[in-house]
Protein backbone atom coordinates (compact mmCIF):
# COMPACT_ATOMS: atom_id res chain seq x y z
CA UNK A 1 0.00 0.00 0.00
CA UNK A 2 1.16 3.31 -0.95
CA UNK A 3 0.98 6.21 1.45
CA UNK A 4 -1.33 9.04 0.47
CA UNK A 5 0.13 12.13 -1.03
CA UNK A 6 0.46 14.94 1.48
CA UNK A 7 -0.23 18.46 0.27
CA UNK A 8 1.04 21.31 2.41
CA UNK A 9 -0.34 24.82 1.94
CA UNK A 10 2.28 27.31 3.23
CA UNK A 11 0.57 30.42 2.11
CA UNK A 12 -2.21 31.81 0.09
CA UNK A 13 -2.16 31.35 -3.61
CA UNK A 14 -0.69 33.74 -6.06
CA UNK A 15 -2.10 37.23 -5.80
CA UNK A 16 -2.47 39.74 -8.58
CA UNK A 17 -0.41 42.88 -9.04
CA UNK A 18 -1.31 45.59 -6.56
CA UNK A 19 -1.40 49.33 -7.24
CA UNK A 20 1.06 50.00 -4.40
CA UNK A 21 3.51 47.52 -5.87
CA UNK A 22 3.30 49.17 -9.28
CA UNK A 23 3.86 52.62 -7.71
CA UNK A 24 6.91 51.39 -5.77
CA UNK A 25 8.30 49.81 -8.95
CA UNK A 26 7.81 53.05 -10.93
CA UNK A 27 9.39 55.12 -8.15
CA UNK A 28 12.39 52.78 -8.12
CA UNK A 29 12.76 53.03 -11.88
CA UNK A 30 12.55 56.86 -11.66
CA UNK A 31 15.20 57.03 -8.93
CA UNK A 32 17.45 54.70 -10.91
CA UNK A 33 17.03 56.88 -14.03
CA UNK A 34 17.88 60.11 -12.19
CA UNK A 35 20.85 58.47 -10.48
CA UNK A 36 22.19 57.24 -13.80
CA UNK A 37 21.59 60.65 -15.40
CA UNK A 38 23.44 62.41 -12.58
CA UNK A 39 26.30 59.91 -12.84
CA UNK A 40 26.52 60.48 -16.59
CA UNK A 41 26.60 64.29 -16.15
CA UNK A 42 29.31 64.00 -13.48
CA UNK A 43 31.33 61.72 -15.73
CA UNK A 44 31.09 64.21 -18.62
CA UNK A 45 32.20 67.07 -16.35
CA UNK A 46 35.08 64.97 -15.08
CA UNK A 47 36.22 64.22 -18.62
CA UNK A 48 36.00 67.91 -19.57
CA UNK A 49 38.10 68.88 -16.54
CA UNK A 50 40.68 66.23 -17.39
CA UNK A 51 40.86 67.58 -20.95
CA UNK A 52 41.34 71.14 -19.65
CA UNK A 53 44.09 70.00 -17.29
CA UNK A 54 45.82 68.13 -20.09
CA UNK A 55 45.55 71.16 -22.37
CA UNK A 56 46.94 73.45 -19.65
CA UNK A 57 49.84 71.11 -18.94
CA UNK A 58 50.64 70.79 -22.64
CA UNK A 59 51.15 74.53 -23.09
CA UNK A 60 54.72 75.38 -23.74
CA UNK A 61 56.79 76.85 -20.93
CA UNK A 62 57.21 80.10 -22.82
CA UNK A 63 53.44 80.65 -23.11
CA UNK A 64 52.96 79.80 -19.46
CA UNK A 65 55.69 82.14 -18.27
CA UNK A 66 54.31 85.02 -20.34
CA UNK A 67 50.73 84.65 -19.15
CA UNK A 68 51.28 83.49 -15.57
CA UNK A 69 54.30 85.59 -14.65
CA UNK A 70 53.82 87.75 -11.57
CA UNK A 71 55.27 91.22 -11.67
CA UNK A 72 58.30 91.60 -9.37
CA UNK A 73 56.88 94.80 -7.86
CA UNK A 74 53.75 92.93 -6.80
CA UNK A 75 55.85 90.25 -5.13
CA UNK A 76 57.95 92.85 -3.29
CA UNK A 77 54.80 94.67 -2.13
CA UNK A 78 53.28 91.42 -0.90
CA UNK A 79 56.44 90.50 1.00
CA UNK A 80 56.51 93.97 2.55
CA UNK A 81 52.89 93.71 3.71
CA UNK A 82 53.39 90.20 5.05
CA UNK A 83 56.61 91.15 6.82
CA UNK A 84 55.12 94.23 8.47
CA UNK A 85 54.97 94.01 12.28
CA UNK A 86 51.19 94.24 12.58
CA UNK A 87 51.09 92.54 15.97
CA UNK A 88 52.95 95.35 17.81
CA UNK A 89 50.59 98.03 16.46
CA UNK A 90 47.49 95.96 17.19
CA UNK A 91 48.74 95.08 20.69
CA UNK A 92 49.29 98.78 21.48
CA UNK A 93 45.85 99.73 20.16
CA UNK A 94 44.26 96.96 22.19
CA UNK A 95 46.16 97.89 25.36
CA UNK A 96 45.07 101.51 25.05
CA UNK A 97 41.49 100.34 24.55
CA UNK A 98 41.57 98.05 27.60
CA UNK A 99 42.83 100.94 29.74
CA UNK A 100 39.78 102.97 28.68
CA UNK A 101 37.41 100.69 30.66
CA UNK A 102 35.26 100.02 27.61
CA UNK A 103 34.56 103.68 26.87
CA UNK A 104 36.37 103.61 23.50
CA UNK A 105 35.63 101.35 20.55
CA UNK A 106 37.78 101.33 17.42
CA UNK A 107 35.90 101.24 14.15
CA UNK A 108 38.73 101.29 11.61
CA UNK A 109 42.51 101.06 11.48
CA UNK A 110 43.93 102.12 8.12
CA UNK A 111 47.73 101.89 7.86
CA UNK A 112 49.67 103.50 5.02
CA UNK A 113 52.98 101.64 4.73
CA UNK A 114 54.50 103.93 2.12
CA UNK A 115 54.01 107.07 4.22
CA UNK A 116 54.49 105.33 7.58
CA UNK A 117 51.16 106.66 8.87
CA UNK A 118 48.19 105.02 10.49
CA UNK A 119 44.68 106.48 10.60
CA UNK A 120 42.36 105.30 13.35
CA UNK A 121 38.66 106.01 13.63
CA UNK A 122 36.59 105.15 16.63
CA UNK A 123 33.79 106.02 18.96
CA UNK A 124 33.99 107.10 22.60
CA UNK A 125 31.36 107.78 25.22
CA UNK A 126 32.79 111.24 25.89
CA UNK A 127 35.33 113.59 24.37
CA UNK A 128 37.49 113.18 27.46
CA UNK A 129 37.59 109.41 26.89
CA UNK A 130 38.70 109.97 23.28
CA UNK A 131 41.44 112.39 24.38
CA UNK A 132 42.58 109.93 27.07
CA UNK A 133 42.82 107.22 24.40
CA UNK A 134 45.04 109.48 22.27
CA UNK A 135 47.20 110.18 25.34
CA UNK A 136 47.57 106.45 26.09
CA UNK A 137 48.67 105.85 22.50
CA UNK A 138 51.28 108.58 22.97
CA UNK A 139 52.94 106.25 25.50
CA UNK A 140 52.81 103.24 23.15
CA UNK A 141 55.98 102.20 21.38
CA UNK A 142 54.60 101.49 17.93
CA UNK A 143 53.15 104.95 17.14
CA UNK A 144 54.62 108.42 17.44
CA UNK A 145 52.78 111.72 17.75
CA UNK A 146 49.15 110.55 17.69
CA UNK A 147 46.83 113.48 17.01
CA UNK A 148 43.08 113.87 17.07
CA UNK A 149 42.20 115.09 13.57
CA UNK A 150 38.48 115.56 14.08
CA UNK A 151 35.66 114.65 16.39
CA UNK A 152 31.90 114.91 16.25
CA UNK A 153 29.26 114.43 18.91
CA UNK A 154 26.35 112.42 17.53
CA UNK A 155 23.42 114.37 18.89
CA UNK A 156 20.85 112.12 17.24
CA UNK A 157 21.91 109.27 19.51
CA UNK A 158 20.47 109.33 23.03
CA UNK A 159 23.84 108.59 24.66
CA UNK A 160 25.57 111.28 22.56
CA UNK A 161 28.76 109.33 21.71
CA UNK A 162 31.77 111.05 20.16
CA UNK A 163 33.04 109.81 16.81
CA UNK A 164 36.70 110.62 16.31
CA UNK A 165 39.45 110.21 13.75
CA UNK A 166 43.09 110.32 14.73
CA UNK A 167 46.35 109.83 12.90
CA UNK A 168 49.83 108.90 14.01
CA UNK A 169 53.23 108.14 12.59
CA UNK A 170 53.79 104.41 12.65
CA UNK A 171 57.21 103.10 13.57
CA UNK A 172 57.46 100.31 10.99
CA UNK A 173 60.64 98.33 11.59
CA UNK A 174 61.00 95.49 9.12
Amino acid sequence: MMPARIELDFGPGRRGISVAGVLVLLAGIGVAYFTFSDYRDSRIQSELLEMNIARYESRSNSERSEKDAVKPAVVVAAKTRLGTPWSKLLDDLEAAGIDSSGEVALLEVAPDLEKGKVRISGEARTLVAALDYVARLQEAGSVVNPQLERHEVRTADRERPVEFVMSATWKVTL
